[in-house]
């Protein structure tokens, strides 16, 4: 991977980064269910993952690709990564989705916070290995 693509990909974490902490629309009360998601992202952007993987959204789901372009075409392999929420007072967990194309989720994994870079790791391989053979 060149330089410039790992800079690229890092701009993308940070641009989501800003997304779920800086935007209006995630402050206050209403939104606490997605500090999970905001933990993780920053995590993810400060990790040498944020050089190899592109990050975007879609509403309030962490979409990760390996493409070098903004918007998924219907090919591309991605990961999803949404928040599960309880209606009790459990602790909020993720699913992780990998998507060999945007017909479907092929994968599916149910994790907790603590877990869920360890979960998302072995995801990512997957896109990763998906990826390359691709080109």
């Amino acid at each position: 991977m060149s330089n410039r693509t790992a800079a690229v990909n890092q701009e993308t974490w940070n641009d989501i980064v800003k997304f779920y902490y800086e935007d209006e629309f995630f402050f206050g009360k209403h939104w606490q269910s997605l500090a999970p998601l905001r933990h993780l992202v920053k995590k993810i952007a400060a990790s040498e993952r944020a050089k190899k993987f592109r990050a975007g959204q879609s509403m309030f789901t962490l979409c990760i690709s390996t493409t070098p372009y903004h918007g998924l075409k219907e090919k591309d392999p991605f990961v999803c990564v949404d928040v599960l929420r309880s209606i009790k007072d459990e602790a909020p967990g993720f699913e992780i989705a990998y998507w060999s194309d945007l017909q479907c989720a092929t994968e599916k994994h149910v994790c907790s916070e603590e877990n869920a870079l360890e979960v998302l790791d072995q995801v990512l391989d997957k896109l990763w290995r998906a990826t390359e053979a691709s080109t």
